[in-house]
Parts: C-alpha cells; sequence; structure tokens
C-alpha cells in the first residue's frame, strides 16, 4: 500500500508540475524547422523549407496569445527562392494530458507585401523531455487569404520551452 501511495504522489505532482506550465502569466519561447509540400492553384509546386521562432504569452489557464517570425525558402524548377518573411498573430489553447499537452490554435500571417498573407490552423501534441522542456509534434494547414492562392499541409517538429 505505502508503494501504492508513493507512486500515486509521485505522479500527482508530475501532472500539477505539467499543468502549472499553462498557467497564466507563463511564457513560452520556441522555434521549429520545417519542411513541407505546396501547392499553387491547385498545382504542386515543390518543396518548401521554413524556418520559425515564436512566443506565447498565457492571458488565461491554458489559453495563450502567439507571436511569431518566418522565413521560408521555396523549390520551384530547381531554383531555390527565399520569401520576403512574416510576422504572426494567433492564439492556442492547451489540454494537459499524461505525457504532455494536446493544443489547437489559429493564427493570421502578415507579410511586408500584401497583408493579410495567409491563415493558420494547427494542432500537436507537446511531449514532455524535462520541466518546462516539450517536443512539439504538429500538423498545420495553411489557407492564402484575398489574392495568394498558396495552401500548405505542414507536418512539424520542433523544441518548446515554458518559463
Amino acid at each position: 500500500m505505502a508503494k501504492f501511495l508513493g507512486i500515486l504522489s509521485l505522479t500527482m505532482l508530475a501532472v500539477s508540475s505539467l499543468s502549472a506550465q499553462f498557467d497564466a502569466g507563463s511564457k513560452n519561447i520556441n522555434g521549429s524547422l520545417n519542411w513541407s509540400q505546396s501547392y499553387y492553384a491547385g498545382s504542386s509546386i515543390g518543396s518548401v523549407v521554413n524556418v520559425l521562432p515564436s512566443f506565447e504569452y498565457f492571458v488565461a489557464d491554458r489559453v495563450a496569445v502567439i507571436g511569431s517570425v518566418s522565413v521560408t525558402a521555396f523549390r520551384f524548377n530547381g531554383i531555390w527562392l527565399v520569401d520576403d518573411g512574416n510576422l504572426g498573430l494567433g492564439g492556442k489553447y492547451y489540454y494537459t494530458v499524461d505525457q504532455g499537452a494536446v493544443y489547437g490554435g489559429a493564427a493570421l500571417n502578415l507579410s511586408g507585401v500584401k497583408p493579410p498573407r495567409s491563415l493558420v490552423i494547427q494542432a500537436g501534441f507537446l511531449f514532455g523531455l524535462g520541466k518546462g522542456v516539450f517536443l512539439d509534434n504538429r500538423l498545420e494547414f495553411t489557407a492564402g487569404l484575398g489574392d495568394n492562392k498558396l495552401s500548405t499541409v505542414l507536418l512539424g517538429v520542433g523544441i518548446e520551452t515554458f518559463f
């Protein structure tokens, strides 16, 4: 019985420590390196590599405001092209589970050329690696807005830190 209570206590401590990462006032700095396949007006345009550092601030428990900067390189007809960069603003909701957290969110990407550029919808799972450090596994759909006909499906992996 004492062994069971000890294991239960450790489990409760780990879960309460995990959920504290998503409390109001917490911050998150993360980044990812992504590869994806893109389509323009329904036709494949080739591979895309994206570097995306971002930050989050929890305005309420489990609810974060997102800010990001993005630079993307496209491979089109064997030539690499780099875009002008994007600023992203949005939000996420986190739900804690035993091994980490599940999240969903959306952001509006603004470009220096013609804002708004695109709407990003994402869902993912954070796997706990240590106190405040998570492996981020996500699926993301980006839909072009207005004259922007670019749509992208992305499978991303990154590291996230909460403090």
